[in-house]
């Protein structure tokens, strides 16, 4: 046997599992495979997680876009009852199957306390969350969609181990599941095995059913008895993020979670490929390593690009540079602007000039945080927490200036990390969230219905883009981030809000007629031929639906007037201008200039 290897643990620990494995595989429930981790092992399985390099896309692009026909049956999310139908077909095919063991009450109170959590547009209808425990299955945990989970006893006997902690780390399991269902994994699966069956019955054009089928293929096994899905890497990261925000919110232990996944890794390090339930909990997602990677790099707030973190304003050149360690000493007030999305530390510049020009030389610093556009907001947050650390060295005199979700990355530094500041200045910030997806379709309809042109969709182009990552559901009205930042009523006393309305009330008609205009164009354009099954039905309401988001109609093209203030904030002043102007708008930039040049 090789020597311990002192500097790299995590070697040694995978060494020694080889043997545990072996004799955990011939004396089954001998070994608590799902057991507690020392923080030492826990911290070298993290850092060895943290080098480990992202593995290739493992999932075909979607929705597919054969012409107006593919698009608008493709965008059309499956029905509910659709659904459900077939995955109670598929919940049915497995209990003939496999015999059912008795829930744990352990493992119905979890689920029951994470259900609780859930927003209601993510809860399955009518149904809600189930959880079955089988006797034997072909993969320890999965989902069947239209919230059935399903879990093996030996699994849930093994996770429960420990009282508390082994709830923590069922909790992530089972939130891990409920996020295939909550981000629409499952129901994607399911949409792509209805389409394959329009196209076998020549509804569709056949490059659009050769699409359909390399689709799924790529996404659904259907080899079996019933159902399965195959995750890519981006669906099991999403799934992950949502498990940690779940658990954060229903007061589950993330840390003792994570250590389903350390497990994990410790298997794959040794070599295990089958038979051990921590090897066979992630055999056919990302590997779990990759996967402890991304939530390390969440919890941690890692920036992990080039040019990103806090830099600083340079007068003579008119350029953010990167800010050195400790370069703002204690008792130097600073200032901090904060980008949004679709945006970036260049479109502060002309702000940051004017408060250079107004500021004498014992005047604040102005500094800038640049971080990524479409990452999660609490990881952001968490970063502007280090970065602020790392330079800052009298944080309660910093004040903040921030531009869109740039806001809810403040927010999370100050309210959630309660973090020091001395007053915040927010610039069409959502607050409420905002409705990316309604905006993306409005995008999405003008691509291929050409006659009807809205002008105002440039404006908005930007934002729904890069709303395309975890910060699009973090942006949701009701989502998981939302509901745990807004649930306490945090001191607005210093806070400070610039809004837009893009259009007024006469021009807000004039809009919804437009909207009905697009309606009647894409229902010309796409013929009513294009869906069959339940696709013909739920076509039709889905163009029936197509209306002007309280965005644009009442907003300034990405956030509404109410979601764009908090209660309770004094100071609140509402502009003409659009959601990307107000971060150069010559009025907001003078009142700025007044309230962070204050004495």
């Amino acid at each position: 046997m090789a020597a311990p290897n002192p500097s790299r643990p995590w070697l040694n620990r995978a060494a020694s599992l080889a043997c545990l494995a072996a004799l955990a595989l011939s004396q089954p429930g001998a070994w608590a495979e799902f057991g507690p981790l020392p923080d030492d092992e826990r911290a070298a399985i993290d850092r060895r997680a943290l080098d480990e390099p992202d593995g290739p896309a493992t999932e075909i692009a979607g929705p597919f876009f054969g012409g107006i026909t593919g698009w608008a049956v493709s965008r059309a999310p499956l029905p509910d009852d659709e659904e459900l139908r077939r995955a109670r077909e598929a919940y049915e095919a497995l209990t003939r199957e496999r015999r059912i063991a008795p829930t744990p009450a352990a493992a119905a109170g979890v689920l029951k306390t994470l259900t609780a959590e859930v927003p209601a547009s993510l809860q399955p209808r009518p149904l809600g969350f189930t959880l079955t425990v089988v006797e034997d299955a072909r993969q320890p945990a999965f989902t069947l969609g239209a919230g059935y989970l399903v879990i093996s006893q030996d699994l849930v006997e093994s996770l429960l181990l420990g009282a508390r902690a082994g709830r923590d780390r069922l909790a992530f399991v089972l939130a891990h599941e409920m996020g295939h269902n909550a981000r629409g994994h499952c129901r994607r699966g399911y949409h792509l095995l209805a389409l394959q069956e329009a196209a076998r019955d020549g509804a569709l054009r056949e490059a659009d059913a050769e699409g359909v089928r390399a689709l799924a293929d790529a996404a659904v096994d259907t080899s079996g008895s019933y159902i399965s899905f195959i995750y890519g890497r981006r669906q099991d990261y999403e799934a992950d993020l949502f498990a940690v925000h779940l658990c954060r919110n229903a007061g589950f232990d993330v840390e003792n979670g994570l250590d389903v996944l350390r497990r994990a890794a410790e298997a794959e390090l040794a070599g295990e490929t089958a038979g051990g339930r921590a090897a066979g909990i992630v055999a056919r997602g990302a590997p779990a390593l990759e996967r402890l990677k991304h939530l390390r790099q969440e919890l941690d707030g890692v920036l992990d690009g080039p040019s990103l973190g806090l830099m600083r304003f340079d007068p003579q050149t008119q350029q953010f540079v990167p800010a050195e360690d400790d370069s703002v000493p204690e008792g130097r007030r600073a200032v901090v602007l904060v980008h949004g999305i679709g945006s970036s530390l260049a479109k502060l510049v002309a702000m940051a000039k004017h408060l250079a020009e107004q500021s004498d030389e014992d005047g604040p610093v102005l500094l800038g945080f640049q971080w990524t556009g479409d990452a999660s907001l609490a990881r952001m947050g968490r970063a502007l927490r280090n970065e602020i650390e790392r330079v800052v060295a009298s944080p309660e005199q910093a004040d903040f200036v921030c531009h869109s979700a740039g806001g809810l990355v403040f927010r999370w530094y100050a309210e959630v990390e309660e973090r020091p500041f001395s007053r915040a200045i927010f610039l069409g910030t959502p607050h409420g969230g905002s409705d990316l997806a309604r905006l993306r379709y409005l995008l999405e309809v003008q691509q291929f219905v050409g006659d009807v042109r809205l002008g105002f969709l440039k404006a908005i182009e930007n934002t729904v883009a890069d709303g395309d990552g975890q910060i699009g559901h973090d942006l949701a009205v009701d989502s998981l981030f939302l509901a745990r930042l807004n649930r306490g009523r945090p001191d607005v006393s210093r806070y400070y809000v610039f809004r837009g309305r893009r259009f007024g009330p006469l021009k807000a008609v004039l809009l919804g007629a437009s909207s009905r205009a697009l309606q009647e164009a894409l229902e010309r354009v796409a013929p009513r031929t294009i869906a069959a099954g339940p696709f013909r039905k739920n076509t039709e309401a889905w163009i029936e639906k197509l209306r002007l988001p309280r965005e644009v109609l009442d907003g300034d093209l990405a956030v509404t007037l109410d979601s764009a203030t908090l209660e309770g904030v004094e100071h609140v002043e509402t502009l003409e201008a659009g959601h990307h102007e107000l971060q150069e708008h010559p009025q907001v930039i003078e009142g700025v200039a007044k309230i962070v040049l204050e004495p």
